[in-house]
């Protein structure tokens, strides 16, 4: 178990928020809301930031120079939907995409978005080809396999399994799991990381076969807000190797149904395994109790977070946030 340490050097800080609003508008014929509605991971490629949302098949293309803000649509789910929530019963059909990564394949630059894994629905992987060109190509690929072994493994997934973070590094896939789920099983929450072979996952999900494994299971214990827990929300990695994570003290009974966010942290995962994190604040220094659920740099050291806003009537917020960092 690693500990991560308060650190409040690093006095991470939102200094801008604007909402995430589709720049053709609303679509019914595509299913489509005026707004990204739950943003829950983000990438970087190029000036564009791509936004993974848990609760609809679209992700959004948005340009950091004009912000505008492209909807890529995913293939229709159960019902014909693209969008799913609890007001019609039809949440338990969303696959729940948490996170992405951006990959350089055949010259061109994918986006692959993991499901949560917290539900046999939610174990979809998302691989959207060629992002940056006129007509992306989607592909969704069944890795249940995979998603078993990763929930099977205790050490790993404790009470529930809850991927929210990736980052992949040459062949190196590292997953996040988030430790809110409910005790089950005399098993409690954790937040921890493994790793994957990426060739090997790409092998398994094109090709079938054998899931590949993980390994190198590290649990974290990222301190808590009053009796809320930290936990995992996004990770991105830094140029020099090391890890900047997201973590939110959500007072929420399950990996299923939301809670109260009571604070949130920005935090940083060092090389040499050590781990130190600060709450985050607003510029006037009060505290940011909105949910971060997915982080991104850009090429200039500039981070930016998409909020999830866990209301499918409003917008999902892109932030800009300032911290300093003293490797």
């Amino acid at each position: 178990m690693i500990r991560s340490v308060r650190d409040d050097s690093l006095s991470p800080r939102i200094v801008s928020k604007r909402p995430l609003l589709y720049s053709a508008g609303s679509d019914p014929n595509e299913d489509r809301p005026a707004h990204v509605r739950a943003g829950s991971g983000l990438a970087l490629c190029e000036n564009r930031l791509f936004v993974v949302q848990d609760d609809a098949n679209f992700v959004a293309r948005v340009s950091l120079d004009s912000f505008h803000v492209d909807a890529l649509p995913l293939p229709r789910g159960e019902g014909g939907r693209r969008l799913f929530g609890e007001s019609d019963g039809s949440k338990a059909f969303k696959h729940d995409f948490e996170s992405c990564v951006t990959v350089a394949r055949d010259g061109h630059i994918d986006l692959v978005a993991f499901g949560s894994g917290s539900t046999d629905v939610r174990c979809t992987v998302l691989v959207l080809r060629n992002i940056l060109g006129d007509a992306a190509h989607v592909e969704l690929f069944d890795a249940g396999a995979f998603y078993r072994s990763l929930r099977d493994d205790r050490a790993f997934s404790g009470a529930e399994l809850n991927i929210e973070g990736a980052t992949l590094h040459g062949d190196r896939l590292r997953l996040f799991q988030r430790g809110n789920g409910a005790a089950r099983d005399g098993e409690s929450a954790v937040n921890a990381t493994c790793e994957s072979s990426w060739r090997e996952l790409v092998h398994y999900l094109e090709h079938g076969g054998t899931a590949p494994a993980h390994a190198n299971v590290v649990r974290y214990d990222l301190g808590s807000i009053g009796t809320v827990p930290l936990t995992f929300t996004d990770a991105t990695l830094l140029p020099d190797g090391r890890t900047l994570f997201l973590a939110a003290a959500e007072d929420s009974p399950d990996t299923f149904h939301d809670g109260l966010v009571v604070g949130t942290a920005l935090g940083i995962l060092s090389t040499d395994g050590s781990c130190r994190h600060a709450l985050i604040t607003h510029a006037d220094g009060s505290p940011f109790v909105e949910k971060p659920e997915g982080i991104a740099v850009d090429r200039e050291g500039h981070a930016h977070l998409v909020i999830d806003r866990d209301d499918p009537e409003l917008p999902s917020e892109l932030c800009s946030l300032t911290y300093q960092d003293a490797p």
